[in-house]
């Protein structure tokens, strides 16, 4: 379901629908505590992020722990996500231990400052990093919850980081009122795709914000609370939202309304202004008959494709054209960036041990080589991205992972089955057909999210290559 949130969804994997039927439920009936073990573990496994064969995992009560051994930060964070993800789950426990490459501390900390200076949204930031053990501390101040959550994830992307503790302070350059800030918490519930805000009570006292209501999924909880931290939280208490898993698919259905140009244009401006890679360069926003077209500068790649991720995230949104211009206010020379990209690439966990040939002219990033997985294709363009003077990235690696043979049978009914497990997609309103092991997707999602979300389950369940024809709902004459 998500990228870098791109966050994404792996899949369960059944051999025989006739040994392993499809889980059916109604109502409010309880899923099965055995069946969502199953399928988390099955989600992990698939993954080819998570090194899922030393990780266990219980549930009781829709309460999934997870336990064992990843190898390093990101893998583990990744974990809890996907578990995040899987229907019936109600809250993840965490007790993975990542046991990372050996790097001294000193080594790591040089990374660590490296990457914060690298990164365009981050090298402003006044952080001050200490290590202990491949444990970092970062300390200082920034202006937003998501300014300190940044800061937090590019830490998490150096390789031998095993734990990072976020000390770093928020200082608000406004003072808002506890309406304002209300006001603006629900208008940005009302858009996120991951969010049914009819089921989301918000109050504000003193800053503090309490979220009550019920949600479909773990994952959908956790994007409720992070949308309440918008300018002016002191804290924000999701303790009130309860997770009822049948609420998802009232969310399917419920976000498939209509919403006006500009009630959408002014949701992606809220995005744009929440988001501390894009806000700064305030890119304009277009927006006929759900059609959204993005215009502008900024001073970086990454930051013109978190503008466009912003406004695909944004409910009433079936199309989004990215006119956005980079233009780096210094340009760096060409064999400077190569170095900063290939440095970047060693410092990547998961990137540490390909082959990646980088060349560069006039600002544009040619990568060639070849990795074991495909994810690790569009995680070098994603690195590639993020350092400063990219303007655009030509991504020629090839991934030479083979696909493993499946009948269209087998593959058809562990799409179906995945389908079922994912809260953000609505099974009833998606046809499925395989042939050769390609599989077909028709039928009608709300959003990007949704779209892409299965797209990644048909692939994790086998697919030899996906057709997805599925439609956005668009928005009414």
């Amino acid at each position: 379901m998500f990228k870098q949130l791109s966050v994404f969804i792996s899949v369960f994997f059944l051999i025989f629908l006739a040994a392993i039927p499809v889980v059916q439920a109604q109502g409010n009936e309880n899923l099965d505590d055995a069946d969502i073990s199953e399928e988390v573990l099955e989600e992990l496994f698939m993954d080819k992020k998570v090194s899922a064969h030393l990780v266990d995992v219980d549930s009781e009560m829709g309460v999934v722990t997870l336990s064992g051994q990843v190898d390093n930060l990101l893998a583990r964070d990744r974990a809890i996500e996907l578990a995040k993800t899987v229907m019936g789950v109600r809250s993840v426990i965490n007790q993975l231990e990542v046991k990372s490459v050996s790097r001294s501390d000193a080594d790591i900390l040089a990374d660590v400052e490296k990457a914060l200076y690298s990164d365009p949204a981050t090298e402003t930031y006044e952080i001050i990093a200490t290590v202990d053990d491949g444990v970092v501390t970062i300390k200082g101040t920034v202006n937003s919850w998501a300014e300190k959550r940044l800061a937090e994830s590019v830490v998490k992307g150096v390789r031998g980081v095993r734990e990072v503790n976020n000390k770093i302070e928020i200082e608000y350059e406004l003072d808002r009122t506890d309406e304002e800030i209300k006001k603006e918490i629900e208008r940005v519930l009302e858009f996120d795709t991951f969010v049914d805000p009819a089921l989301i009570e918000v109050a504000v006292d003193d800053g503090k914000v309490t979220l009550s209501g019920k949600v479909g999924s773990a994952s959908e909880k956790s994007h409720a609370i992070a949308d309440a931290w918008v300018t002016g939280v002191t804290a924000v208490d999701g303790s009130g939202l309860s997770i009822e898993w049948w609420a998802a698919d009232e969310m399917s259905k419920n976000r498939m309304g209509f919403q006006s140009d500009d009630d959408i244009k002014q949701a992606i401006k809220d995005a744009l202004m929440l988001d501390p890679r894009v806000y700064s360069f305030d890119p304009k926003v277009q927006v006929e008959n759900g059609v959204v077209t993005l215009k502008g500068v900024v001073g970086n790649l990454k930051a013109k494709k978190a503008a466009e991720k912003d406004a695909e995230n944004t409910i009433g949104v079936w199309r989004v054209k990215n006119r956005i211009r980079v233009r780096p206010a210094d340009q760096p020379q060409d064999e400077t960036i190569t170095e900063e990209i290939k440095e970047a690439v060693a410092r990547d966990p998961y990137l540490q041990r390909e082959n990646i040939d980088v060349f560069v002219m006039n600002g544009k990033v040619y990568l060639s080589g070849v990795v074991d997985w495909f994810f690790k294709k569009s995680r070098a363009e994603d690195i590639a991205s993020r350092v400063k003077g990219v303007i655009d990235v030509e991504n020629n690696i090839k991934s030479d992972a083979t696909w493993e043979y499946k009948s269209d049978w087998e593959i058809e009914q562990d799409v179906e089955n995945e389908l079922f497990w994912n809260p953000i997609v609505n099974r009833d309103a998606i046809d499925i057909s395989v042939e050769d092991g390609i599989v077909t997707l028709q039928g009608t999602v709300p959003s990007y999210n949704a779209k892409e979300a299965a797209t990644e389950e048909a692939y994790q369940a086998g697919a030899k290559h996906v057709r997805n024809q599925l439609e956005l709902s668009e928005p009414s004459p």
